[in-house]
């Protein structure tokens, strides 16, 4: 079932795909509008409910430039905590994990980096023998090097 257009506002949706190196990316939408290809996936709904099913612990780092790029400087830890939570229980399964950087702007195309496994990755291929789920693919690679807020939307 698609996404509707009121849900993609009203919700802060997680979106998956894969790269042509066969890394995994896991996008919170923040309210953000949805590429067209994840609008449409019916895939996309069951995959927080089959990520349950790896059991993978990987390294993570965190993306220092985060709190300067959501504006989060004068949160208290324990908020900043929170907000990194999500991120890096992704990114400990093997994913990287990206946020919205104008959360609330559903017209927003710029994501950045939130956090990413360090001593590799889930694999797409392993991902797909353990749960049997599909995800869209891309024909690029993403720079996970790169920690500013670039257009996400226009790669998918």
């Amino acid at each position: 079932m698609a996404y509707s257009e009121e849900e993609q506002h009203r919700r802060d949706i997680d979106w998956f795909f894969t790269d042509q190196s066969g890394r995994i990316f896991h996008i919170a939408s923040g309210g953000g509008i949805l590429p067209k290809r994840i609008q449409e996936d019916d895939n996309n709904r069951l995959i927080s409910g089959v990520l349950r099913l790896i059991s993978a612990e990987f390294k993570t780092e965190i993306n220092q430039n985060v709190i300067n790029i959501i504006g989060y400087q004068d949160q208290s830890p324990e908020r900043r905590d929170l907000y990194f939570e999500s991120f890096i229980n992704f990114a400990k399964l093997g994913l990287f994990s990206f946020d919205n950087s104008i959360l609330g702007n559903f017209e927003n195309q710029k994501y950045h980096l939130v956090a990413k496994p360090t001593n590799g990755f889930l694999n797409y291929n392993d991902f797909v023998q353990l749960t049997r789920v599909e995800l869209p693919i891309i024909k690029t690679d993403i720079r996970i090097d790169n920690f500013n807020s670039f257009d996400l939307i226009s790669l998918i």
